[in-house]
């Protein structure tokens, strides 16, 4: 058995008998014999040779973290700017976070189970591409962004809901950390990601700003910095 491939090719289970409903793989482990895994609220175990509607409620190993999520027939093609692949993202995230916490059997199991719900629930959402346009105001769903309140700092989010009245965004990086606003906020800050070069130059043009002794005009200021940049390669301390 392929098991990079089984993760990927929807018809490499077909092939292999997997039972139509089987949700997941699990993988040889010393002590637990290879199986397919449901999951319905409770995971179910079939090992081969077992009846066809015949499913186990024993878990083999304790730490669905491990299993093979069954992947759908547009995995291959789906695009990755999709609201299917934003969420089967985030259930990979959860995963990652079970597999590095295993010696957390409570924790891991948790976060297995949350990660199989979000790829379940990716089967269903929309494989059409999100927005790709974002000219002003706030960010399409699904639209990876910086922001800021007020513009004081800012870090990376992604947009998970707007109906025009209020909207809620999570962190990039840290999807559990989440955060309302009224859409129509106007101490909102928000703009594209900003490459290294980019961040460079904001903390130059922040360093000559702050010296207010020197009296530039915003020109000025943007001016020497992209003069110093043209020559110099700055890193901070």
């Amino acid at each position: 058995m392929d098991i990079e491939r089984l993760k990927v090719d929807a018809d490499y289970w077909v092939q292999l008998g997997a039972p139509e409903d089987a949700t997941h793989y699990s993988p040889e482990k010393e002590g637990f014999d290879p199986c397919w895994m449901k999951f319905d609220g409770t995971w179910r175990a079939k090992y081969t040779g077992t009846p066809k509607d015949s499913w186990g409620f024993d878990d083999p190993d304790d730490n669905p973290a491990r299993y093979i999520p069954r992947p759908t027939k547009n995995d291959k093609l789906m695009n990755d700017n999709c609201l299917a692949a934003k969420i089967g993202e985030v259930g990979n995230m959860i995963h990652n976070l079970g597999c590095e916490n295993q010696n957390n059997e409570d924790l891991s199991d948790e976060l297995g189970m949350l990660a199989s719900a979000l790829w379940d629930l990716s089967k269903h959402a929309s494989k059409e591409p999100i927005e790709t346009e974002w000219v002003d105001g706030l960010p399409p769903v699904g639209w990876e962004f910086e922001f800021s309140y007020n513009g004081v700092s800012w870090e990376e989010r992604v947009m998970l809901f707007n109906d025009g009245i209020t909207c809620l965004m999570a962190h990039r990086k840290y999807p559990a950390n989440r955060w309302h606003y009224k859409s129509d906020d106007p101490d909102i800050r928000c703009r594209p990601i900003q490459t290294p070069e980019q961040r460079q130059r904001e903390a130059l043009v922040d360093l000559i700003e702050n010296r207010s002794d020197w009296g530039h005009s915003q020109q000025m200021v943007n001016e020497l910095a992209d003069a110093i940049l043209s020559k110099y390669n700055v890193t901070e301390k």
